[in-house]
């Protein structure tokens, strides 16, 4: 069964500079749950970053804002997770 909504999971190997198909799925609700995790992820490394230096934690915390944006358009079911403190 083919379809267009399939969302295709990518390992990307930056030293062999190639990225290699793991999963191809209908259901994103997998990857809904990475994105998830991984905007959780970079609020924390912003927050200990930031406890240790503000100037590189308001960078981090920036890219994590991207990072928010980025997903939220190309998983339209992501939603406008906000951050939680």
């Amino acid at each position: 069964m083919h379809s267009n909504n399939n969302i295709q999971i990518l390992l990307v190997c930056q030293r062999a500079g190639r990225a290699i198909p793991l999963a191809r799925v209908a259901d994103a609700t997998l990857v809904t749950s990475a994105a998830r995790t991984a905007m959780v992820a970079a609020d924390a490394r912003a927050d200990e970053i930031g406890r240790a230096d503000v100037v590189l934690g308001a960078l981090e915390r920036a890219e994590a804002h991207r990072l928010r944006e980025v997903l939220g358009v190309l998983l339209p079911g992501l939603g406008a997770m906000q951050r939680v403190m």
